[in-house]
């Protein structure tokens, strides 16, 4: 598993809409193919960033989908996995628990979109991983 870094993947955040973070991505999904490629990977981790406070939570989710959805439109005709990773690193970031991110994988409808569940992030973020 390698991370999709379109950037400083902690700053830039797929929440906001903006179309350059968006375009970013996708450049950065198409090199990732070739990196999977050359050292036979089949997973890539991305984490969508931080929260953009200046929009409703239901409008960054919408953001975050659509730029996963492109992102998977990518990785699928390869056979390719993007696993979305919420993590606990900063309160900040937008993808931290487990049912948002499973609704977020949900709404891609691609097979090209899984969860890595990192049960050190998990635990701290939520607790209780075997209800989880």
């Amino acid at each position: 598993v390698f991370v999709v870094d379109a950037g400083d993947n902690w700053k830039v955040s797929y929440t906001t809409g903006k179309p350059e973070f968006t375009e970013k991505f996708i450049a950065t999904c198409k090199q990732s193919v070739e990196v999977a490629k050359r050292v036979n990977a089949k997973w890539m981790t991305v984490v969508p960033g931080y929260y953009e406070r200046r929009l409703p939570l239901g409008i960054q989710t919408a953001n975050v989908v659509e730029v996963l959805r492109r992102g998977a439109e990518v990785f699928e005709p390869h056979g390719l996995v993007m696993v979305l990773e919420p993590l606990s690193d900063n309160p900040d970031l937008f993808m931290r628990t487990a049912p948002q991110t499973y609704e977020l994988c949900k709404a891609v409808k691609s097979p090209a979109c899984k969860i890595l569940y990192d049960v050190y992030h998990m635990q701290r973020n939520e607790g209780n991983l075997i209800n989880t």
